[in-house]
């Protein structure tokens, strides 16, 4: 991966944990900006191989997420921007989607114990956790950033 991919990459990530914190959301305008920014790097590097391993990476970062959706989990939001940086990622997608998982796993724990144990000002509870039908909800695309910076990470190691 370029540098220049890299570094747009990092820059619409954190747009979306961005949007994310502050909404609870992540727009369908930011999923697809992101997946057509990481399409075109593909066709930009001239070689097949390249635009056809990205498509599978968007592929990957779909499935693994859709069935968390399925479940009430995630929101789609979350589903759509994993599959926006396989875009990017291609079939590093696959330990990006682990590391996400992982991470995710990690603050829904940190959630909880803060949410439970830990008064927080009410700016900052409101922005990192919505408790909506009894259930907590947090900002994912924290994880879904953090697992993908994990998986550039190795990858440059």
């Amino acid at each position: 991966m370029l540098i220049g991919e890299i570094i747009a990459l990092s820059g619409l990530l954190g747009l979306a944990v961005i949007e994310d914190v502050k909404h609870h959301r992540i727009s369908n305008r930011l999923c697809v900006t992101i997946l057509l920014t990481g399409l075109l790097f593909g066709l930009w590097s001239g070689t097949s191989v390249a635009l056809t391993e990205r498509l599978g990476g968007v592929a990957i970062g779909f499935a693994a997420l859709l069935p968390f959706y399925a479940l009430s989990a995630m929101g789609a939001g979350d589903v759509k921007l994993m599959a926006a940086v396989g875009s990017y990622l291609g079939m590093a997608a696959l330990p990006a989607v682990v590391l996400t998982l992982v991470f995710g796993g990690l603050l829904a724990i940190a959630v909880y114990v803060v949410e439970r144990y830990v008064p927080l000002p009410g700016a900052l509870a409101n922005a990192l956790i919505v408790r909506e039908s009894g259930r907590l909800h947090f900002p994912y695309a924290l994880a879904i950033a953090a697992g993908s910076a994990g998986a550039l990470w190795i990858g440059v190691m």
